[in-house]
């Protein structure tokens, strides 16, 4: 008797659940058509991919959710398959929501005590995208009403796609593009049949079926059971399920991609700059970049690897930046040995921070002298000069902390002597470094005052900013603005901007091809940095400047040909003082700079430049740089037309002291101590230095020529500042 009643009770409870089946679906009909008008546009955040000049993915940008926008036609079928096949079999054949499936639930619930889920695809975006996750009544009645809502405005394949490109795979990772890329280190579209069934297997629980967590059983056991289903509903033949079984899945576990980290940091500020940060962190723009990762790869590997060397000498950091200067594509940039290393700051950007320049300026200096008329011939005085200023004595010294006399500015720019430097500023008026600067780069150099100290880099400048300046001289006097963009597509292909860079005239070919022949003179420059330093490459020629600023807090070494602009910087970024024995063109940055230059030289080539026509060689007397007379030796010289000498230069004679390989000034002669001289050499030094002189002592002395003061272009301007000695203490004296 009992069991007959049992039965009637499940009979009876059948026929209730089936009518409150259909009393919900007619009721959920006239919610659909009360709420037909609710907004649910569907606006999910798309990450931003960051690719180098060749395709290659180097960050991606998001917030919270790490999700690509992958087209249905772009995932392979046998994961759509598989997605039906696991999660709801009937997709194409209900209306949002299952009555079928529902059913089927409650049935196995109550009377096989299984619990099984009744949510379609549908359902499930509907969850994901508009609502939360929180087991109530209520939350699922709106996921019903959105679910059939959805399906009255989108097709099943639209619904099918915005499901694959919500559903979570753990972590930031939303979507089967970022899923793809994360576990399998590959893209959506060449995933296999298990690695489908794989990644579909996982869906139901990210972390407790993670291969990275529990290893490849777990999940092993997982995807089984959807290869199954599969072959169940025939999507995949038995011999296909067997094969998948067998294949060996290589999870890579490839977190999102952060390479180049400083250039990387410097393009989001760009694109946030440009586009605003919706753009950016929302709408997954595609942005194709100017780097090339590979010279990129190569000269973080040469910075960090000199960086340690230069430990010893009180360096812990270092940057490169890399540009072509025909089109200002940034094609390196290394902002520190190590972005990671909060114990230097490395994320700190130093190709974006202000330092000294120290002698790289000097180019901008002497690009202004050409333009007023000096020439490479032009004699500069390489003598103790102190200028009075407002806050006390300005008394500049050179590197080597000597003294060099009489020098062309060939040798003075070349040698990177800063005496001849100054002197040339107070000629010209310090306005004029400042007005240069501005054409060829630098607008703010200059800002915080005007003083002689400008010509030897007083005021900080940005490595990139000094990019951009030397690129003028690599592009024979064309400014093009270093930039890191090529092209910006958003999520749907179509172009945003595309990079079309403007080339403005600032300086003439014949001033950069003077500045660029000084820069590339090894001999001019053998003086202060020896004939086989770094900075000589033999008979291909690459011009380059280092520089060094007060008390050695920063090292420098910039160069250039047309075809690319490399400015290496070591340093420490609390500005605190490198060790005194760092030398330019042996150590520091001149050893990062070469090994990078030679790498561009293999890939980019050694081109040079062509003479323009309005500049002639012409020989003039080493003495004066004047037309040679026949007062010593001569040279070749190259002139910018209407600036060449037409007439002889004012010499004098001088006594010479040698001595390993230095020159020492002792008096200039008058014409009978000159014969005085020539007559008895060793009579004539007794009588000098007031004492006996020996035989093999003499031979160190002889007479040259040297040109007269008159010959200084200080001296004709006479600047008020300048504390004048007397003509033979100045010139020669305390040399």
């Amino acid at each position: 008797m009992r069991m007959i009643e049992k039965k009637e009770f499940l009979k009876c409870l059948q026929k209730f659940i089936f009518v409150g089946i259909f009393i919900f679906v007619i009721s959920l009909g006239g919610l659909v058509l009360l709420f037909k008008d609710i907004s649910l546009k569907y606006e999910p955040d798309l990450t931003t991919l960051v690719y180098d000049r060749n395709g290659e993915l180097i960050y991606e940008i998001f917030r919270e959710e790490n999700r690509v926008w992958v087209p249905l036609e772009k995932i392979p079928e046998n994961l759509r398959n598989a997605v039906i096949a696991m999660e709801d079999a009937r997709f194409y054949n209900h209306v949002g929501f299952d009555p079928v499936a529902i059913g089927r639930a409650l049935h196995s619930i109550i009377f096989k005590k299984n619990l099984q889920g009744a949510s379609t695809l549908t359902q499930q975006f509907a969850k994901n995208a508009f609502l939360t996750s929180e087991q109530t009544v209520s939350r699922k009645v709106k996921e019903v009403i959105i679910a059939t809502l959805l399906e009255l405005r989108y097709s099943k394949d639209e619904i099918l796609e915005a499901y694959l490109n919500e559903v979570s795979y753990g972590g930031v990772y939303h979507g089967v593009g970022t899923a793809s890329q994360f576990y399998f280190g590959k893209s959506v579209e060449e995933l296999t049949l298990g690695e489908s069934a794989a990644l579909v297997a996982l869906t139901r629980a990210p972390t407790a079926l993670s291969p990275y967590l529990h290893g490849k059983e777990t999940i092993k056991k997982r995807q089984s059971k959807v290869l199954q289903k599969m072959v169940e509903f025939g999507y995949i033949t038995a011999e296909e399920q067997e094969n998948a079984i067998e294949e060996d899945i290589d999870f890579v576990y490839q977190s999102s991609a952060f390479r180049a980290p400083h250039f990387s940091m410097y393009v989001r500020q760009v694109l946030v700059e440009t586009f605003g940060e919706d753009a950016v962190f929302k709408e997954g723009l595609q942005v194709y970049t100017t780097l090339d990762l590979e010279l990129q790869d190569f000269a973080f590997e040469q910075v960090r690897e000199e960086v340690e060397k230069l430990e010893r000498l009180k360096v812990s950091n270092g940057a490169i930046v890399v540009t072509d200067p025909g089109g200002g594509d940034i094609l390196a940039m290394v902002g520190s040995k190590n972005y990671f290393n909060d114990e230097i700051g490395g994320a700190y950007n130093v190709i974006l921070a202000y330092r000294q320049p120290g002698s790289a300026i000097k180019p901008v200096l002497y690009s202004k002298a050409f333009e007023e008329g000096y020439s490479p011939a032009t004699i500069l005085f390489d003598i103790p000069t102190t200028y009075q200023r407002s806050w006390g004595n300005y008394t500049p010294v050179n590197y080597d902390g000597r003294f060099h006399g009489p020098v062309t500015i060939r040798r003075a720019l070349a040698s990177s002597y800063n005496v001849p430097a100054t002197r040339m500023l107070a000629a010209m008026g310090v306005e004029k470094i400042k007005e240069q600067a501005d054409k060829v780069g630098i607008p703010y150099y200059g800002d915080r005052g005007a003083d002689l100290s400008l010509a030897l880099g007083g005021e900080a400048v940005r490595p990139l900013d000094l990019a951009e300046v030397y690129g003028v001289f690599a592009n024979s006097g064309e400014r093009v603005t270093p930039h890191p963009l090529l092209e910006v597509k958003d999520s749907k292909g179509n172009t945003l901007y595309r990079a079309t860079p403007e080339r403005t005239r600032v300086l003439s070919p014949e001033v950069t091809f003077l500045i660029s022949d000084i820069l590339a003179d090894n001999q001019a420059r053998a003086p202060a940095f020896g004939s086989d330093s770094l900075l000589y490459f033999g008979g291909t020629k690459v011009a380059v400047k280092t520089g060094t600023s007060n008390r050695k807090r920063d090292n420098w070494a910039v160069g250039y040909n047309p075809n690319f602009v490399v400015v290496a910087w070591v340093g420490n970024n609390d500005n605190s003082p490198m060790h005194p024995f760092l030398a330019s063109g042996i150590t520091g940055a001149s050893s990062i700079w070469r090994k990078v230059t030679d790498k561009l030289l293999e890939t980019r080539g050694s081109q040079w430049y062509e003479k323009p026509e309005n500049v002639i060689p012409m020989e003039v007397s080493t003495v004066t740089g004047k037309k040679a007379c026949g007062e010593g030796s001569s040279r070749i010289e190259y002139f910018i037309m209407g600036t060449e000498p037409v007439e002889c230069g004012e010499t004098t004679k001088v006594l010479v002291y040698f001595e390993d390989e230095e020159k020492r000034v002792i008096k200039e002669l008058s014409e009978e101590e000159e014969q005085h001289f020539e007559e008895n050499a060793e009579e004539f030094l007794e009588h000098l230095f007031q004492r006996d002189f020996k035989k093999h002592e003499v031979v160190n002395y002889q007479i040259e020529f040297a040109p007269a003061v008159e010959a200084d272009p200080l001296l004709e301007q006479r600047p008020q500042e300048l504390i004048l000695e007397s003509r033979e203490v100045e010139l020669y004296q305390r040399f």
